[in-house]
């Protein structure tokens, strides 16, 4: 998702509803602080020289509210555009100096609004002509006024399905996301409490104004109702009026001081009861440092994301800030009282870079944030990862990007991570926290890969794991060989979804995404009993209308090409499948089918190539499916010519029942290796594939 800033938003969402947002910031931006915070089904994402005109009414928060903008229709995949209202002086004077990109489309309101379309690629340029002398330098990373370009009095959010006039404040985009709303004033005979809170910065100074040391503007949350309470300037800190009943706040607030680093201080009451007036005082100078250590000899800070995480109603309220790069800074949390009503986590994500690997540590407490927020951990007390991210062939000019994200355990579904510029091919160690809070810390990953950043050819993914506490595991994307993947679901009205993975990696049930499919074509047929039921001429997915409900048998044939400019390999696939399918369970719509996979996997160097002139091994992994009974056969064969002659290879299995075998290879480098394999199982399931140029071959060692 790129936002107005230019700035973009990753934002991922996993089948437990763990939802988890990296902001990734744009040229010349690196240094710039983010603000997250979820609240109920919204996720804002603001950087902090936005946060200023967002406060002042300058800007529509609904611009920064990420989960928002992808629910209207607005993510990159789904819109090259921004739709956007310009409120302006009467005329168009104000707009004239627009840069391209900016549609200047039509006027009304009194000739005081103008629509706009801002193309996605050049929402930087926009967004510094927009704050011009505002933006800020990447030290200071923060606004020093809240004026937009001459004549501009407000940008937001343009949408058939708002509904929005100048001034009328928050607006609501046409989705299911229910957010935490913003209180109505207080009726006239309404009982309502004066609370007020004193804020004192790390100076010692008093806060009395809401844009002096916030992100975002600083609210109090109803425990019981999730209505939000703005907190206004009062010439004692910042107060508001409010009904009586249960209460939470929690901001972070910003320090400048003088000769030191720029300080950030979480200042939170989790549970507060209001009654009656009622004052809270917060001093950022009885906060303690946050430090987070491991045994890096000459670390570099990549990026640390800190704050607390909680849950009301079951839906997650987040107090975070994130700060990229590697400008100085110091990170502050003031202790708070238990909280054992509800999940409550302190947390700190902190990534950085050394001769020894990444470090990515997550780190933190449940039920509160603690007196002493230090840790230090030694290389023993976490996971290792070494990862190979390969590369299909070479000369093939691609970058990728990737994605790690802690998932907090528990009921949190909030997760902390960062992304990592990472090249295709290449390799890299790093060091990993495997437990928060006495539990297992389970990560996310997944890498993006093409030529721009910005329009990634692929993505694969792989599902949340725990990297075991001093030990190394070995992490491979993109392994050869390539082949076809399969998987498929009974739906309760008894069709079935079948989605395929026609040039998958190596590694059965990692997920491949082929994001641009120029250059593919194929086709799938399903078949009951010898009669054809389904058709599609794609490669990707087919979905049949409601088959017998009885268990019956079926088989499918997947045929797949590709000629594309970023592999070299699996050029070619065709796969079949032999099962039987029956009702689903009583309750259990996308109930698995009963499909077969192989996975070939053999020690490839980073383009995907066994040695020439040398012996290869090559391991298969059948999973044991459900009901398909145990894999009873393996059968392998080999082609070196294209696939216009076959060689069977002998297969042998060892003790754990896991098949290998062992290829000669000619001593023909820049050739490639066509596979054939085929499993069946004790029931009579069946699986096979062919995959013409699986893998290529490389130099003889020397």
């Amino acid at each position: 998702m790129t936002l107005i800033t230019g700035d973009r938003v990753r934002i991922t969402t996993l089948p437990n509803g763990t939802r988890s947002v990296i902001p990734m910031p744009g040229a010349g931006r690196a240094a710039n602080p983010v603000s997250i915070r979820y609240r109920g089904d919204a996720i804002d994402v603001v950087p902090a020289d936005a946060g200023t005109f967002v406060r002042a009414g300058r800007l529509d928060p609904r611009l920064f509210d990420v989960a928002g903008l992808v629910a209207a229709g607005y993510d990159d995949a789904s819109s090259p555009e921004l739709p956007l209202l310009a409120r302006h002086a009467p005329g168009r004077s104000a707009l004239e100096g627009a840069p391209a990109g900016a549609t200047v489309g039509r006027t009304s309101d009194g000739d005081s609004s103008t629509a706009l379309g801002l193309r996605k690629k050049d929402a930087a340029s926009f967004w510094k002509w927009l704050v011009g002398s505002q933006q800020p330098e990447p030290a200071a990373s923060r606004s020093t006024g809240d004026a937009l370009a001459a004549g501009i009095q407000e940008i937001s959010l343009r949408s058939p399905t708002s509904t929005h006039h100048a001034g009328a404040g928050t607006m609501h985009m046409s989705s299911d996301a229910t957010p935490a709303r913003k209180a109505a004033p207080p009726g006239a005979n309404a009982t309502t409490a004066d609370l007020l809170i004193k804020l004192i910065d790390r100076n010692g100074r008093l806060i009395t104004k809401v844009d002096e040391a916030f992100f975002t503007e600083p609210v109090v949350l109803n425990r019981d109702t999730e209505d939000v309470y703005p907190l206004e300037p009062r010439p004692a800190g910042l107060g508001v009026a409010l009904p009586p009943g249960s209460y939470s706040f929690g901001e972070i607030i910003v320090t400048t001081q003088r000769l030191q680093p720029t300080s950030y201080t979480l200042l939170a009451r989790p549970n507060f009861t209001v009654s009656g007036n009622l004052t809270l005082t917060l001093d950022a100078r009885q906060a303690h440092e946050i430090r987070a250590t491991a045994q890096a000899p000459d670390p570099t800070p990549i990026v640390t994301t800190f704050g607390v995480i909680e849950l009301f109603a079951g839906r997650p309220w987040t107090t975070l800030v994130t700060l990229p790069g590697a400008t100085p800074f110091r990170a502050f949390a003031l202790q708070t009282a238990a909280v054992t009503d509800r999940p409550y986590n302190f947390a700190m994500f902190q990534s950085s870079n050394s001769s020894w690997g990444i470090y990515d540590l997550l780190v933190g407490e449940s039920g509160a944030v603690p007196a002493n927020p230090t840790y230090h951990l030694r290389n023993a007390d976490l996971g290792r990862i070494s990862s190979r991210f390969n590369a299909a062939g070479t000369g093939l000019g691609l970058k990728g990007t990737l994605f790690r994200e802690a998932q907090l355990p528990g009921d949190v579904q909030v997760g902390l991570g960062w992304f990592y510029p990472t090249g295709i091919p290449s390799t890299r160690v790093r060091f990993t926290s495997s437990a928060y809070g006495g539990d297992p810390l389970p990560w996310f990953a997944s890498v993006d890969v093409g030529r721009d950043p910005a329009a990634p050819i692929y993505s694969e993914v792989r599902a949340p794991s725990v990297l075991p506490i001093g030990q190394t595991t070995l992490g491979l994307w993109n392994p050869a060989t390539f082949r076809p993947e399969g998987h498929g679901v009974r739906r309760d009205d008894l069709s079935m979804n079948v989605t395929f993975q026609p040039f998958a990696s190596g590694d059965v049930g990692t997920t491949f995404f082929i994001l641009d499919e120029a250059g593919m074509t194929g086709s799938a047929v399903l078949e009951r009993r010898g009669e054809p039921v389904a058709r599609v001429n794609a490669p990707n997915f087919l979905r049949t209308e409601p088959q017998p409900a009885a268990t019956t048998s079926y088989s499918l044939d997947l045929l797949a090409r590709r000629n594309v400019s970023w592999a070299r390999y699996g050029t070619s696939i065709h796969a079949y499948w032999k099962f039987t399918c029956h009702r689903p369970p009583t309750g259990h719509d996308g109930h698995p089918m009963r499909l077969l996979n192989i996975g070939i996997n053999g020690d490839f160097d980073l383009y995907g190539r066994a040695p020439a002139g040398r012996p290869f091994r090559l391991d298969l992994t059948v999973p044991e499916v459900e009901g398909t009974g145990r894999p009873e056969s393996a059968v392998v064969a080999v082609s070196f010519d294209e696939g216009k002659t076959w060689n069977n290879v002998p297969t042998v299995r060892d003790a754990t029942r896991k098949w290998h075998v062992i290829i000669n290879h000619p001593n023909t480098p820049g050739r490639f290796v066509a596979l054939r394999a085929k499993t069946q199982t004790d029931h009579g399931d069946v699986y096979s594939m062919t995959t013409i140029r699986a893998y290529g071959i490389g130099p003889a060692p020397q």
